[in-house]
């Protein structure tokens, strides 16, 4: 009878499915993060079909597409029962850790942690950037809760460094930002898209455009400096497509540089994820230049030569471990934009050669990263 009873438990068991409570910053229409989002489920799905995964998410009709079962992270009502359902609770990647925005973005993310450790969850941080964080209550945040993660993966070598300061007993690893595990698009669809933003020919060199507001950045200087290269050129059969990777926080901006350019662009307006990744898979996409650090590393995934303009050091990371052109954001002028501008365009097959050869490796350490997390 012992016997019978431990053969039922033991099935019990197996037929339970695991729980993954995912949280970050999703549902929330920035690129990257939906990028994250979905490459992550996609990715432990494949490694194990019976996972559950749910998600602190701001958009429930975001979790119905993903299938991710919903809660919001507002509601402490909502919070404390998902953490006592699950299993694993991963941090879903992204510079979470930073008190740019306040320092109430260190102690709500840090306080997952905090309740994952009580509850006798484990905690995995996958992929994440980190820092800066300079206040001193995220850095007494930080001091606190960081030691209460389980295991950590880091997408640059400095965020490892950077969290290791600050939980120097926590098992932590460099691995890769997950949004190099994303698929390629669709070349099709990338030609219907762009008919319906309005481009007349669609056979033109393409170059793809993406900028954020950022305190110290003058989209005058941005939109002079490219004039000044569109100038420059001998061969002047190119459009501008510009695309907003955060539509409520990126509109403004890219409209008035739009507005601003003496040659034929086109403003995208509201586009997901994989309608970026279809138009960057037009054959006669030349180029992308970012402000948006997913916006380089799509990019790279797509096998499309890619430069950035670096507003902090997570996009000058990236931009140095796919060994991308850029520029820092601090002294910049026209003159230094319109020079990156035209180094980057002579060399750019062999640029988008080196870019996708990284990429590629990158993926194959985000693979390893979700082995890990299971």
């Amino acid at each position: 009878c012992s016997s019978d009873l431990i053969y039922s438990k033991m099935e019990e068991k197996e037929k339970k499915k695991p729980k993954i409570l995912m949280y970050g910053y999703f549902g929330a229409g920035n690129t990257g993060d939906e990028a994250i989002l979905e490459v992550e489920t996609k990715i432990l799905r494949e490694l194990n079909p019976n996972i559950e995964i749910s998600a602190f998410i701001h958009d429930e009709e975001r979790a119905k597409e993903l299938n991710i079962k919903p809660y919001d992270f507002k509601n402490i009502l909502e919070i404390l029962p998902a953490i006592e359902e699950c299993d694993l609770i991963i941090s879903g990647g992204g510079g979470l850790f930073q008190d740019i925005s306040g320092s109430w973005n260190v102690l709500y993310y840090g306080l997952m942690m905090y309740l994952g450790n009580i509850t006798k969850k484990p905690v995995f941080a996958f992929g994440q950037g980190f820092g800066p964080v300079t206040t001193k209550e995220g850095i007494s945040y930080l001091k606190q809760l960081l030691p209460l993660c389980t295991k950590a993966t880091f997408r640059d070598e400095e965020s490892l460094k950077e969290f290791k300061a600050y939980a120097p007993n926590v098992p932590c690893y460099f691995t890769a930002d997950p949004a190099f595990a994303y698929e390629k698009g669709n070349a099709e669809r990338g030609k219907k898209l762009l008919e319906k933003i309005g481009v007349k020919d669609i056979n033109k060199k393409i170059v793809y455009f993406g900028i954020r507001e950022f305190k110290n950045l003058d989209y005058k200087i941005i939109a002079e400096g490219i004039n000044k290269w569109y100038n420059s050129l001998e061969d002047k059969n190119i459009i501008f497509i510009i695309i907003p990777f955060q539509f409520c926080f990126d509109e403004n901006i890219c409209k008035n540089v739009s507005e601003l350019l003496t040659f034929e662009n086109y403003l995208s307006g509201k586009v997901k994820v994989p309608q970026i990744m279809d138009l960057y898979a037009v054959d006669n996409c030349e180029l992308i230049f970012s402000t948006r650090l997913h916006g380089v590393i799509l990019g790279s995934v797509a096998n499309k030569c890619c430069m950035a303009i670096s507003y902090n050091d997570k996009v000058k990371r990236i931009c140095d471990i796919l060994t991308a052109p850029y520029i820092k954001l601090d002294g910049i002028n026209s003159d230094k934009i319109c020079d990156l501008l035209n180094d980057t365009w002579k060399n750019r097959k062999e640029i988008c050669q080196r870019e996708y050869d990284i990429a590629k490796k990158q993926k194959e350490k985000v693979y390893e990263t979700a082995k890990m997390a299971l």
